[in-house]
């Protein structure tokens, strides 16, 4: 009932008030097979506008991402010697250049995981592994 409201979908969160009820009034089995029949059709057509609509947003998401990522070699240059310079000065705002430089990167892949080294570091205060690990993602990234 909460998830139906919450995906905007009124008429299945009705239909589920109405099964609650029944259900907690010890309503007849006709009663509630009738309710249930009727919410069930509700929830398929939201389920099937769920599934039509996840792989446009996955197509979407890949080339924002493809986008960012292309238009993104030039200034993820600079991010990095920025964040180099920052995590050799134990610098804590290294972690906000490591955020602009995470936007710009793919997020699988090497490159993903080699950030995933970094923030653990940066949260255990690592400044030296994660200065080395930033590194190895530079090199990766140039290489690439």
């Amino acid at each position: 009932k909460s998830v139906a409201g919450n995906l905007g979908a009124e008429n299945l969160q009705a239909k589920m008030r109405d099964l609650e009820a029944q259900i907690r009034a010890s309503g007849g089995v006709d009663k509630l097979s009738a309710l249930l029949d009727s919410a069930s059709a509700d929830l398929a057509v939201c389920l099937a506008a769920i599934d039509a609509l996840l792989p446009k947003l996955a197509v979407e998401d890949l080339q924002t991402q493809t986008a960012s990522v292309a238009a993104a070699p030039g200034q993820r240059e600079a991010l990095l010697q920025r964040a180099l310079a920052q995590l050799a000065e134990f610098d804590a705002s290294a972690e906000d250049t490591l955020a602009e430089i995470r936007h710009l990167l793919p997020r699988h892949g090497a490159a993903a995981q080699l950030m995933a080294q970094i923030d653990n570091c940066l949260e255990r205060y690592d400044y030296t592994t994660a200065l080395s690990t930033l590194e190895e993602l530079a090199r990766h990234l140039n290489d690439a």
